[in-house]
């Protein structure tokens, strides 16, 4: 597993906010990272995290970034997505108004710069209209990733025409993926946008997505290994799937224990599990988990 390369943005000792409630910014890359730190009416302390654009256009930042407040990460956050927009990044409770040091870390995974996809290019002159959206897509790029978006536009470029109506998705499903595939000079593929992705990249027969999206998964820190189970099965993952069995190397007891964990989580039970996940731990109809 890859050590993170932590940046220190945000570094605060002895925090009493039974006195004073505290706030600052932190400025990175074009983009406000505020901290608010207030006592709460019940006596505890509520942190929050946010971030906003200084202007219109900034770059679109991929990252990882965590929240450690007595030298301890309560929350640690991998491929977060900043697309140029206002949004909240961490907020939580501590039962405590005194913090001994407070730290905000970021690592910068990518930087990239957005294409307007609302404007015709020489490169990108094929439109693809969906609803009231219209995009303007590079019929290149559109080949790449093949599948039923593939078919309908190499369809109309053979009979001459250079524009064509999507229905298989939603507008905002479609902006979800046109943003992912075609808005940048490389895929984007983010904490924010990978569930959509897997149900879009199935529904098109976008397998270029798919396996880019196993790719993904298989290496994300962040995702719970049996909910990686679960995205193996329903999307049929082969090299995910192995990747987690290996990850166990026969230890049967962690297996169990991480699946107890994973189902306390989400409140689930052993009959709510898919029959292909019990196969893989080895788990009958007989069998009960205790804690």
């Amino acid at each position: 597993m890859e050590k993170q390369k932590w940046t220190n943005l945000i570094n605060l000792s002895n925090i009493d906010v039974s006195l004073n409630d505290t706030s600052l910014s932190y400025n990175y890359l074009c983009y406000d990272i505020n901290l608010s730190i207030k006592r709460t009416v019940k006596g505890n302390v509520n942190i929050i995290i946010s971030v906003k654009p200084q202007f219109e256009e900034v770059y679109h930042l991929l990252v990882h970034y965590q929240l450690l407040i007595n030298g301890k990460p309560t929350h640690v956050i991998m491929d977060d997505f900043w697309n140029g927009g206002e949004c909240q990044l961490i907020n939580c409770l501590y039962n405590n108004t005194t913090i001994e040091n407070l730290k905000f870390e970021l690592e910068m995974v990518e930087i990239k710069s957005p294409s307007n996809l609302k404007e015709k290019s020489c490169l990108r002159n094929f439109k693809i209209i969906v609803g009231e959206d219209e995009y303007y897509v590079s019929p290149n790029q559109v080949e790449e990733y093949g599948g039923r978006l593939f078919e309908v536009v190499d369809g109309k470029i053979k009979e001459g025409i250079m524009e064509c109506e999507m229905n298989d998705l939603l507008p905002n499903e479609f902006r979800i993926l046109i943003d992912a595939l075609f808005m940048y000079n490389s895929l984007n593929i983010n904490r924010r946008n990978y569930l959509s992705l897997l149900y879009i990249g199935m529904s098109l027969r976008l397998n270029v997505l798919l396996r880019s999206l196993e790719g993904f998964l298989i290496g994300s820190q962040e995702i719970h290994p049996i909910r990686k189970l679960e995205h193996a099965v329903s999307y049929r993952m082969t090299r995910l799937a192995d990747s987690i069995i290996r990850s166990y190397d026969n230890n049967k007891i962690k297996m169990l224990e991480d699946l107890h964990r994973y189902m306390e989580q989400n409140n689930e039970t052993l009959e709510e599990q898919h029959p292909m996940i019990l196969q893989i731990f080895d788990i009958g109809t007989n069998h009960v988990i205790i804690n």
